[in-house]
């Protein structure tokens, strides 16, 4: 009984889909871009790549640099306390 309900408002639903999704295609002069098209690069990349890479690979090594040093300064003065252990009392 549900089937024959429901069969038929499924059927109009998706007949009612597929023809606006037809009714949505319009004639146009558009030109689909090509591989011919896109940007390629222009003389030597190479000078361009290495400055590059030693600006990312200085700003990895500053950025490292302070990470360690952040994180010994932490344990050295004991700014934070992980919960390893529990304390011990100081006599």
């Amino acid at each position: 009984m549900l089937n024959l309900i429901l069969r038929p408002i499924a059927r109009r639903a998706i007949q009612k889909g597929a023809q606006q999704t037809r009714l949505a295609h319009h004639e146009s002069n558009f030109k689909y871009v090509t591989l011919d098209e896109a940007c390629h690069p222009l003389g030597p990349w190479k000078e361009n790549f290495e400055k590059q890479q030693r600006k990312y690979n200085a700003h990895l090594v500053i950025g490292l640099t302070m990470f360690i040093g952040t994180c010994v300064a932490i344990n050295r003065f004991e700014l934070l306390f992980f919960n390893y252990a529990p304390p011990t009392p100081k006599q």
